[in-house]
């Protein structure tokens, strides 16, 4: 875990890939920094997700207002610096990572001052909060798959936007602008917002500290080919700040570009390889086996796979132009695997056998068929200790951080088998 609270420290420790290269967790999401100050009265906290604040003669304007639970704390913060009131937040998206302190924020905002904060975000953030209250029980399923936590607040705590726009949009609160971008990345109501006077660009999850979150396989749809578009619009403002959504800020024109530039090139490199090979008419599954990863830009200290990876960012581009169907025939309508798995287990061979290949096939590499084989054990539904045992072998192997860095794959993994466990137990 981070172990500085120096915020510039922090930054440089980052940028020099002190971080992010060996360990387990993912310290840049797991923290808690000193705010940065810039110029007159900017700020930038280095949060679960990242709040940057900016004193105007009126009040105070977030972008972004962190996660529920952590309200409260950077309330505290912004009056040890300034006894004023929020006037507005900015939502970079509705992800509740980013708009989730937004109740215990007010709260104290009207007991202080008897103002409630004024919400601004993109147009399309209504339908996203919508869908996550229609969703809330899968939502809380896939976080806790995806975050290896039980932990739930619900979607409905989020209240809509007071203000809303489509294209862009410009604030102007005593004395500092702020210009309003949407853009399509990591989400459909995107926004990155610039601040003139500060020469900043607050770039929410455009910019996160590692790969682009464009694949994501839980989630729905993302946006690599608009995402790399939206960077390439603030390269051009040549920002002398970026404030990202996670991790530590970036100081510095040249180092701005260079992070604009690379996380860019990354997406359009793997966009454009697989709209090549679409084109080829391949199934998805050769498309992913033939995109040639850039390995280079994926080494830098601000882009690494440990989080999402390229691999998933092809099925996203997949499904954006292509569909949900990944060309193989025998997946095309309702593929039995219970009634598969049967049949290994009956006609083919029996488990016992099975089990055998399985561990024949880990110990010479060939994990993904080990694998597959695995997963129909499981689905015969007989949950037999040996079967209990192979599953946690083949499971904690992918769990490794060798073997797969991004977490959304391993964290896959370790739910899997915490809950065959649990289901096994109770069988007993």
């Amino acid at each position: 875990m981070v172990d500085v609270t120096d915020p510039d420290e922090f930054a440089e420790r980052a940028w020099h890939d002190e971080y992010l290269h060996t360990k387990e967790d993912n310290p840049l999401f797991f923290h808690n920094i000193e705010p940065k100050k810039i110029g007159k009265n900017g700020y930038f906290f280095t949060t679960f997700a990242n709040v940057s604040a900016f004193l105007t003669n009126d009040g105070w304007v977030l972008v972004d207002c962190c996660f529920h639970g952590v309200g409260e704390k950077v309330y505290t913060q912004l009056q040890e610096i300034a006894q004023c009131p929020i006037i507005y937040v900015i939502a970079t998206h509705f992800h509740l990572d980013h708009v989730g302190g937004l109740e215990e924020m007010e709260k104290i905002n009207i007991e202080l001052y008897n103002k409630k904060i004024i919400l601004i975000g993109h147009e399309n953030g209504k339908a996203r909060l919508d869908r996550y209250c229609e969703c809330s029980s899968y939502n809380q399923i896939l976080n806790s798959r995806q975050f290896q936590t039980e932990y739930h607040m619900p979607f409905s705590d989020v209240r809509d936007p007071d203000i809303t726009y489509t294209d862009k949009y410009e604030l102007n609160v005593g004395g500092v602008k702020f210009q309003c971008i949407h853009d399509k990345g990591e989400t459909d109501d995107a926004t990155w917002v610039y601040v003139p006077t500060y020469d900043v660009i607050c770039a929410g999850d455009f910019l996160i500290w590692n790969c682009p979150n464009a694949g994501n396989p839980q989630k729905v749809q993302r946006y690599p080919r608009e995402w790399s578009v939206a960077l390439r619009k603030m390269q051009l403002l040549k920002p002398k700040y970026l404030f990202p959504g996670h991790g530590p800020f970036i100081q510095g024109v040249r180092r701005c570009y260079t992070v604009l530039d690379d996380t860019a090139s990354l997406l359009e490199n793997v966009y454009r390889q697989t709209i090549s090979l679409i084109n080829q008419g391949l199934p998805l599954y050769q498309v992913k086996k033939k995109v040639i990863y850039p390995k280079d830009l994926l080494a830098k200290p601000y882009l690494h796979e440990h989080y999402d990876c390229c691999e998933f960012i092809v099925s996203n581009i997949w499904r954006q132009k292509c569909g949900w169907w990944g060309g193989e025939l025998w997946n095309l309508k309702n593929f039995d695997t219970e009634k598969f798995s049967k049949f290994l287990t009956t006609e083919f061979t029996n488990e016992a056998k099975l089990i055998e290949w399985v561990n024949i096939l880990h110990k010479r590499g060939d994990d993904d068929i080990a694998l597959f084989l695995t997963e129909m054990l499981k689905y015969n539904n007989q949950l037999s200790p040996k079967v209990i045992e192979t599953c946690e072998m083949i499971y904690q192997h992918q769990t490794n951080f060798d073997i797969n860095q991004p977490s959304m794959i391993r964290n896959q993994f370790n739910y899997a088998l915490r809950k065959l466990i649990e289901l096994f137990k109770s069988r007993l």
